[in-house]
């Protein structure tokens, strides 16, 4: 009888011990469910926004250094952020193409073939370009010169962009000239031309096919 009585007892404790398996498994699969839920619910309200902190030692408005804190917007499919892009790239192909400093590695890594200038270019454009700035390179060690730009305006009419920019030449201890310039350039999508980088991406193969530039009638300083 007592053998009988202990087998008993064994049993009951191992049947609610299986119940209490089985309820605990059950709560947390209730619970990983409702947190499934949540985040679910919550994922479209969290957004991560990258900030860059841009130092323009070559700024020429009100302040001779200007320090800017650019906010990095995500982009969506649609034609609204493709047309950013589009105007992005053309602004730091202006940069890229305009800007001088002595330094030589980096102006050639530039203006070399696979730099961004060559990336963003039409080849017969580049062509000319690089037949032009080769001989800058050449002389870049010995001159103690520098020119950079400030982009005043960007206008858009279809494919065709109006630029209108400022430049700063430095030449020795000199003040810096300034030079109002409008550069007219047309772009074209050529997918064989999408780029994917670390440091650029042109992910629509935005190509630069046509280009002119006029300078801007008394705008000397």
């Amino acid at each position: 009888m007592v053998h009988r009585a202990v087998h008993q007892t064994i049993r009951r404790l191992s049947d609610l011990s299986a119940q209490t398996w089985r309820a605990a498994a059950f709560g947390l699969l209730v619970l990983a469910l409702w947190l499934g839920f949540v985040l679910y619910r919550t994922a479209p309200q969290v957004r991560v926004v990258g900030q860059v902190f841009v130092k323009d030692i070559y700024a020429q408005r009100d302040v001779m250094y200007s320090d800017q804190l650019l906010e990095v917007l995500p982009f969506d499919a649609d034609i609204n952020d493709r047309k950013l892009i589009d105007e992005a790239l053309v602004r730091y192909f202006i940069e890229m193409y305009y800007t001088l400093f002595v330094d030589e590695p980096e102006m050639t890594r530039r203006w070399s073939a696979g730099g961004p200038v060559f990336l963003l270019l039409a080849p017969d454009l580049f062509a000319e370009f690089y037949a032009e700035k080769a001989k800058v390179l050449k002389t870049l060690s010995k001159e103690a010169s520098a020119q950079s730009v400030d982009i005043v305006n960007v206008f858009r009419t279809d494919n065709n962009f109006t630029i209108d920019f400022d430049l700063y030449a430095w030449n020795g201890m000199n003040p810096p000239q300034r030079v109002g310039k409008s550069l007219v350039l047309t772009i074209a999508y050529v997918p064989g031309r999408r780029v994917y980088g670390l440091n650029f991406s042109n992910p629509y193969g935005v190509t630069i096919v046509r280009m002119s530039e006029t300078e801007k009638k008394d705008s000397q300083i």
